[in-house]
């Protein structure tokens, strides 16, 4: 059953990198504070497209420092 987002909180990202839409909207306080908080309006298609541009956005900028962080591990 899908949840307010519209999805059933797993990420729309084709790999397992990064967080999950669910717990980048969790963050936030849900998806209306995470809209909110980026001036957005649940209520407009083309908000709600930003939004989830945003979210990919976040999940991307995370998993590519994690990678880095794990290879900086590795050098010393």
């Amino acid at each position: 059953m899908p949840n307010k987002q519209g999805n059933s909180g797993k990420s729309s990202s084709k790999s397992d990198s990064g967080p999950s839409d669910y717990a980048i909207h969790k963050s936030y306080g849900g998806w209306p504070n995470f809209m909110h908080s980026h001036g957005l309006k649940t209520y407009n298609s083309g908000d709600v497209a930003e939004g989830k541009a945003i979210t990919a956005s976040y999940r991307q900028h995370d998993s590519s420092n994690a990678s880095q962080s794990q290879s900086s591990k590795g050098k010393k």
